[in-house]
Order: C-alpha cells, then structure tokens, then sequence
C-alpha cells in the first residue's frame, strides 16, 4: 500500500506513555540513512531482563484426534461439518484476483466460508512469503464457499497479529482439530516474537519480549465466522508490557472499507471507536459478490490509520508474565459483497443487540440505511444488496432509520422509514428511481482515413442532473473525479448504457492524439438517448508509440481495478503499450487483452514496482514467471533484508535483462528514493542529517520525472544556493528535473519518463506517458526489446497532451547514442515543433542547455532563434504560446528554429506547459523531450568537468 511504512510514524506514537517500556537494544540505522533514536535514548522501565528460560510444553486445548486416512480439502460439507488441513493439491486452493496460497499452505472450511493460512515460510524456499508477513502463519485467502467449478473469489490481501511493535515468526503452523466428528476445525500457529524485518523504523524501536505466541483460527460448523485467538505467554517474572496490541489487517483497495462508527468516511475521524471493520468489493465489479468483516470478541477497536483499505486494528494494552498469559480474541465473518452480510454474523457472535429489516426492493439493488430522517451525504449505517428476486436482509442496531435504494445508473429512491428493536423483524419496500439509456455510436477515423470502431472515453458532467454522494461507496457515478457525474469507458461501435435521469454536457474522447466531441444531452427516465460520435487522429507522430510504464491494477494492495478493465481504460485514454507494475507481484495484461479483441490498439509487458518500505519503489520491466519457482519475484520477501544496490543488482541478473527505473523518486513517507537518501542535486550524492555521504545505488536506467518540473526561472545558476538548501530542508519539494538535469551533466545517461502512477478508476491512465521512437505505429508489432531498448537509448519524449519533436537538419536526433555536431559555424539548428489537438491548451515553451535556460532572441523576418544561457529571471528564456506563434498552424502551436551554439559539449532538452487537461485528462498539459547530445570537438561527447 502507499505504504506499509506510514504505519510505523503512528506505531510509534500509539500509547505514547509505553513508548518509554517498547524500546529495546539499540540497531544499526538503515543503509539509506534514516537519524533513529537509539532505543538506549527512549529509556527502558521493563526492569530486570526477561527469564529466557523454557516456557513448559504447550497443551492446546483445540485439539483433536485426526480422522484415519487422508481427507480432500475441496469436498463440499454439510452444515455438521467443519475441516481443516494442509493443501496437497491446486485444486484445493480458493482462486480470486488476489489469491495467493499454494500447495503446502492450510485451508480450514465450511459449507459457508473458507480459508487459507499461509504456512511457514522461509527466505530463498518457495512456497515464498505472500505480502508482508515473511514467517507465515497469517490468513491470506478468504471466500464463501462456491459449487465445485465456480471460480474464486478471494479479494482478501492478509492479516496478522502484532504485539509490542513484534510478530510471531511462526515455527510451528500445523493442524490443531481436522474438525473429524463435527469438532470445530482449528488450526494453530506457535512461535516467538521476532521483527518485522520491512519497517526499520518500528525494527530499531521494538525490543525483543521473549515470549511465545500462540494463535489458533478456529472454524465451527455451519458457521460463517472465523474466531481468532492469540495468546501470549511469558517466561518473564515481571510484567511483560505489550502496547500496540492488535492486527495488520489488508484488506485490499479491491475493497471498501465501512465501520459502524462512521460509514464509507474516513475510519481515522470516528467521534467513537468502532465495532466492526468491514470491506466490501465494488458494486460494479459483477465478479466480485464478497466481503469481509473483524471484530474483537468483545468491545471496540481503534483505528487510527487506513491506507489503502488497509490498516492496524488497535485493543487495549496487555501485559503478560510467568503464568499469567496475555490473550486477545476477534471475530471474522465473510459474507456476499455487501455489509449487512458480515455485520449480522458478527453481531450475533458477538451478541450485539440488533434487530432485522427484511423486504423486497428493486433486483440487484443496494438497501443503505441511515439514521431518520434522511440526509443526503449522512453516513450510512449499513447496506444490504438485495437478490435477483429483489429480496434483501439489513441487520441494525435498534433505532429509527431511514432506507435508501441505490443502483447504477438510477436516481435514488425515497427514504423509506423503519424503526429497529432488539430481536425484532420488521419489514420495508425501498425501490430505486428510474433510469435512462444512453446509447453510444462510437468511432474513430485513423491516419489512413479509415474509419473504425475504436475504444473511447465518455465523460458526463452534469447541469441538471442527481448529485454524485461519495458516502455511498466505490459505487460508479457517485464517485468520480475530475467534478463528473459519469466516466464511461467504452469498447466503441454501439453500446447502451444506465444513466441517471437529467441534463449532460458529454466529452468524448480518446487520449491526446485524437479530437474531442462536446454536445448536451438530455436523458429522461425510462427512454433512450443516442450520443454519436467520430473523433480524428489529428496529431502526427509516425513511428512512435505511446507507452506508460507505472501502473496498478488488483494485484496491487493499493488498487482495485480489475486487469481487464484498467486494459480498456488503456485504450479508451489511447494509449498504445503499457507495463504492469503491481506493487511486489507480477501480473499480466495479455489475458485480457486478447479476452477483450484489443491487441490491434494495445501491446503489454509484465513487471513489478518492487515497494521497498522505507527506502522507494522501483520499477523493473520485462519480467517472466519462472513455473518451477511462480513466487521467486513476488511479494516482499524479493527485498527484505537487502540494500538498495544489492536490490538492484538482483534485478538486473533477472532473466529477460529487465530494466530497472526509478519511481517517484522525490515522493514523501520515504518511498521515494532520492527523498529518503536526501539527494543533493547538485553533487548527484545522499546524506543523512548528519553529514555522511549516501552514494546513490547503480544499475537503474531511468527514472520518472514526470510531471516535477518546477518552475525555468528555478533553473538559473544564481538559483544553485537556494536549490541545495530546499535539498537538505524539505526533499519532496526538489523537482525531479533538477535530478536528473544534475546526473546527465555529471555524464550518465538515464531516460527521463513521465508515467502515471494509477491506481483507481479514471484515475488518470496515461496522464502523463511516453511517446517511444521505434520506427513502428502498430502495437501489436511493437516487442519487448524495442521498448527497452528506447528508453536505454533516450528515444523518448514526455506527453500529456503536448508532442514535442526535435531534429536536426531534417533528421529526428534524442539520446546519447544520436550525438550530433556542430555546423561549420559552430552551431547547431534545433528544429523543434510542438503539436496539441485543438481541446488543449499550450502556454509557454523553454529550451535548456545543460540544464540552464536559454534565453531566445527572435531572427528578423524568420521562425528562428538564437540562444545565449539566461543568468537572470529578466531575460526572455520562456517562450509564451498563442496565435503569434512561430510556425502557428491547425494542431501545430510552435515551430521554430533554436540555433544554439555550445561552447563545449552539451545536452539540449525542451519543455512545453499548458492549462488543465480535465476532463479529459488528469492534471496540466505537459510535455518535454530527452536530451539532444552536442559534441563540439568530435572525441565523444564528455561531461563538462565542473557544475556550470
């Protein structure tokens, strides 16, 4: 998630007054420099050292004489029948698109829910660790039972306990009870504590308990709750203090997180602690019917961090000494996509009071239930999806409540009102509004004036139309971005779509290359309305294809987005080449791609965003699976323990010669890597607060600029004081084209890219991406190697909807391997040109010269310029962009000449900004080019030997 790591900062303060008692014996601070507190400095007020002695045998009170002979772990059960076992064979796994057990992994089940435990694992043993748990012993999988044959439907990432900033490393993960004549089922994991080994930070504060953890999951019959019970045992004759007691629980962005404290809003602001924590999947996801729900046994829990519908569940502190153990119970309950399915079992187990509404609704819709009366954007209380039938069942705490039916592409419906008793059953009605058809002919006239069905994108921005209310949930049309009402991804040709009753303007379109239509629409309930379109490919880039290479789908934890729908979301934005970059796990786009008939607009490669807690994250690209070892890339366990360049020297021994980039280099929460090292720009090397130099690690060739351009006048020599100072003060802040303006000067060669990073639904796929010179315009012949192979070489120019192309004397000339020289008169004709279809807008144009702006003078009479290197903001270096233009015509906003004259051997890059991309886009029109080579003296192009 964005990340694991922004859970140590909170950790460290919970139960600040046992901040003191959880420090432990000082560690070595991280290779990347992070200045921790010794834990000597924090005190220590454990008393004595812990009796380190043997704790007696444990006698497990789950357990169960196993039934004779080998049981199967893909049986259906009845409702007398619970079981529990080791996996020996595939098809006894759950399936789902976040599935990740394997034979050799445990499964307990029912005729209602099952589950996987992952088993003890070890660094370099496959089966490899799956997430962030490196021991096992954790739940990795869950479902609801399904007929034989049905595909899974696991959506859950992990969960595990966590005591006194520790885990258990899980020596022992083994069958309690196999549930043989209808005993509950459990499985039991026992080990020690031991550190996480992914966030130093928690690491080198946590100090080492010496006790012995032992957590059973425990399955009854016909039940659909999994009890989970954690016991801590001390060796220890004083008291054992375990702050931060509780449970990593990663549920996934698959999965939206609900509590009965504040709803869909954000579980962090909850005026009172909550009950239960719930997940439910996208309601638009038709494949996904699953949700989870936890709960202690009793009480509430805190929860004072969610990131990415993940977070630490928090219960009071324990204490545990010699026979005298510490224990904490908690409750799961799976359920069928909606909250009430979970919530109800939950409450039962718990045995809340509650009560039942029942009734039919519209088939297929959300029942929400809010407190009475009826405010749209209150927090809703609970949420039940009713059947094709249009049956439903909500459960509620007592109260009045008003009820709400909601569904896609339909107005909501009148508030029905219920009053809710302890045990009682009452009945309601709730039906949703109408809706209307929009029918979509769509098409796209390409370069060779054919006109086709091609996909697009169909904003709706509504004038008179129901408002959006994000309360409701990751439900489509009343959560979207960019101030819309509805996003539609469409396949083109004709299609027909739900949507509210109302007045539309309607943007269609596809990416920068391509126009856009705008017209208002006028939809009533219960009628069609046709919406055509032809959009045109006005922009000229032959040869080049347009790739983004940081992208998030489900096999990411931070991201829901179904494999399939982020390929169509691909091509709707026009994008043509992409690389999947799950965070720590390798996915694929070509299924779907061939599932949907796309592989004449789109072309893929597999990769990872190797999510290095508390160092950054790196992108690696091609990767294969290797099927005699599946997990060898996946999960945390490819990193741990490691150093940055030791990582990186991992990934280039990959099969395939992958290429490695930077990612976001300049984030914040450390996982941006120059941020974290504390980069100085200027000298290309880290530091820590201290003063020890940080050598940045070697063997990336890329890193993403992006968008973090800053501002040309920022880019003035007499800026270099200021700009080292931001370095040391505020390292997020530092554009990350000084970064990489500082490594070129310094004679390396990493290709600038400009990615989009999405994670969610019309999330900005492609916003901004890179426009490759391969010499070739079909994706479906573009391979592997000639991606790389552009981007190792800097045949790449940055887009979001403004195309830079520069040559020289007629021909396209970028990168290190493309040196050019001089003329006879010393200098060197920079033919630039810069594209935009007519819907955006350029404003300004500046060119570089070794990172300096140039300051342009325009030749009389003629669409060129001469350079001179800017040394104050006064001078003319940026080029402002109207009808005035050099070269203004139809999509061309600027073309000209720059003659630049170079006095040594230097690089040349350009960069163009505009206004707002939205709706179309995500951000502000943007675009720049990779570095133009000049050698002067024709002895190879060399660094200049001093900073200019």
């Amino acid at each position: 998630m964005r990340r694991l790591l922004g859970l140590a900062p909170l950790l460290v303060a919970c139960n600040s007054s046992s901040t003191a008692a959880d420090a432990g014996a000082a560690r070595d601070v991280p290779e990347v420099g992070l200045d921790l507190p010794a834990a000597s400095d924090l005190g220590d007020d454990l008393g004595a050292k812990p009796d380190v002695g043997a704790l007696p045998p444990y006698v497990d009170p789950y357990a169960c004489p196993a039934a004779t002979g080998p049981r199967a772990l893909d049986d259906s059960l009845d409702a007398s029948e619970a079981r529990a076992g080791v996996i020996t064979h595939e098809r006894e796994l759950l399936g789902g698109e976040a599935a990740a057990g394997r034979v050799g992994h445990l499964r307990i089940y029912n005729n209602k829910v099952r589950v996987i435990v992952q088993g003890r694992v070890r660094p370099g043993v496959a089966p490899r660790a799956a997430g962030y748990n490196l021991y096992g012993g954790n739940i990795i999988d869950m479902d609801v039972a399904r007929p034989r044959g049905e595909a899974g439907g696991d959506l859950f990432r992990e969960m595990f306990p966590m005591f006194g900033y520790r885990i258990s490393d899980a020596e022992e993960v083994s069958v309690a009870c196999d549930g043989s004549n209808g005993r509950p089922a459990a499985i039991r994991v026992i080990g020690r504590d031991v550190p996480t080994r992914l966030i130093s930070l928690i690491d080198n504060l946590a100090r080492d308990r010496d006790v012995r953890i032992v957590t059973h999951y425990i399955l009854r019959p016909d039940s659909s709750v999994l009890e989970v019970r954690t016991e801590v045992q001390s060796n220890s004759n004083a008291a054992v203090p375990l702050s931060a007691t509780g449970e990593f629980y990663g549920a996934g962005s698959a999965l939206t997180l609900f509590t009965d404290a504040t709803g869909f809003g954000d579980a962090t602001r909850a005026m009172a602690p909550p009950r239960y924590l719930v997940g439910v999947s996208d309601p638009g996801e038709n494949h996904r019917r699953v949700s989870y729900g936890i709960s202690p046994a009793s009480g509430t829990m805190s929860v004072p961090v969610v990131d990415a519908s993940g977070t630490v569940a928090l219960y009071p502190t324990l204490s545990a000494r010699r026979g005298e153990p510490a224990s904490f119970s908690r409750y799961i309950a799976i359920g069928t996509g909606d909250v009430s399915s979970v919530v109800e079992p939950l409450m039962n187990a718990r045995r809340d009071p509650h009560g039942v509404v029942t009734g039919v609704s519209s088939p297929g819709a959300l029942v929400y239930a809010y407190n009475d009366p009826y405010v749209a954007g209150a927090a809703v209380r609970s949420v039940a999806r009713s059947a094709a039938d249009g049956a439903y069942r909500l459960a509620l705490a007592p109260g009045r409540y008003a009820l709400v039916a909601v569904d896609e592409g339909r107005n909501r419906g009148a508030p029905v009102s219920v009053t809710v008793t302890d045990g009682g059953m009452v009945t309601a009605a709730p039906t949703v509004g109408r809706s209307a058809t929009l029918v979509l002919d769509l098409h796209a006239v390409e370069r060779d004036g054919m006109t086709v069905r091609a996909p697009m994108k169909v904003s709706l921005r509504g004038m008179a139309a129901e408002a959006p209310d994000p309360g409701l949930g990751d439900l489509e049309g009343e959560r979207e971005s960019y101030g819309l009402h509805r996003a539609i991804y469409s396949l083109g040709g004709t299609e027909r779509v739900a949507v509210k009753p109302g007045r539309y303007r309607a943007i269609v379109s596809r990416g920068e290359e391509y126009d856009s239509v705008e017209s208002e629409l006028t939809l009533t309930a219960g009628e069609d309305a046709t919406l055509m379109a032809t959009l045109r490919r006005v922009l000229d880039t032959p040869g080049q294809v347009s790739g983004d290479f940081h992208q998030h789908t489900v096999g990411s934890i931070d991201s829901g987005r179904s494999l399939c729908n982020r390929v169509l979301e691909n091509t709707a934005e026009g994008l043509e080449y992409a690389a999947t970059t799950d965070h720590d796990n390798v996915t694929d786009f070509g299924p779907c791609t061939r599932e949907l008939n796309l592989g004449r607009w789109f072309g893929s490669m597999m990769g990872n965003e190797i999510s290095v807690v508390g160092t950054g994250h790196f992108n690696a690209y091609p990767l294969t699976i290797n099927p005699a070892d599946p997990t060898a890339l996946i999960g945390a366990q490819y990193w741990a323990d490691q150093t940055a360049q030791q990582i990186f020297t991992r990934v280039r021994g990959e099969a395939g010669n992958p290429l490695l980039h930077l990612s976001h280099p300049r984030s914040n929460n450390l996982k941006g890597y120059f941020s974290t090292i504390g980069l100085n720009p200027l000298t290309g090397a880290g530091s820590t607060p201290a003063g020890a130099v940080i050598p940045v690690a070697t063997g990336w060739e890329a890193l993403e600029v992006n968008t973090e351009v800053g501002e040309p006048r920022d880019y003035l020599a007499s800026n270099d004081a200021a700009l080292r100072a931001l370095a040391m003060r505020n390292a997020p802040a530092v554009p990350t084209m000084q970064d990489w303006f500082g490594f070129l000067r310094r004679g390396e060669h990493p290709c600038a890219l400009g990615n989009s990073d999405t994670h969610e639904r019309n999330g900005g796929s492609g916003w901004p991406h890179n426009l490759l010179r391969v010499n070739e315009d079909a994706p479906e012949r573009v391979t592997q190697a000639m991606v790389t192979d552009a981007i190792r070489a800097q045949r790449v120019v940055v887009a979001a909807g403004l195309v830079l192309q520069v040559r020289v004397n007629g021909e396209a000339r970028m990168g290190w391997r493309e040196v050019v020289r001089p003329g006879s008169d010393g200098t060197v004709p920079l033919e630039i040109t810069l594209q935009a279809a007519p819907w955006v807008t350029a404003r300004d144009l500046v060119v570089f010269e070794n990172g300096r702006p140039l300051a342009l003078t325009r030749v009389a009479g003629q669409d060129a310029f001469t350079a001179t290197v800017a040394t104050t903001a006064t001078e003319a270096f940026l080029q402002e962009l109207g009808d005035a233009s050099p070269g203004r015509s139809g999509v061309v906003r600027w073309r000209a000449t720059v003659r630049a004259r170079p006095s040594r051997d230097s690089f040349y890059v350009v960069l163009a900004r505009g206004g707002s991309l939205a709706p179309i886009g995500s951000g502000s029109a943007i675009g720049y080019t990779n570095p133009v080579y000049v050698d002067v003296d024709g002895n190879g192009w060399q660094p200049a030997p001093v900073m200019p």
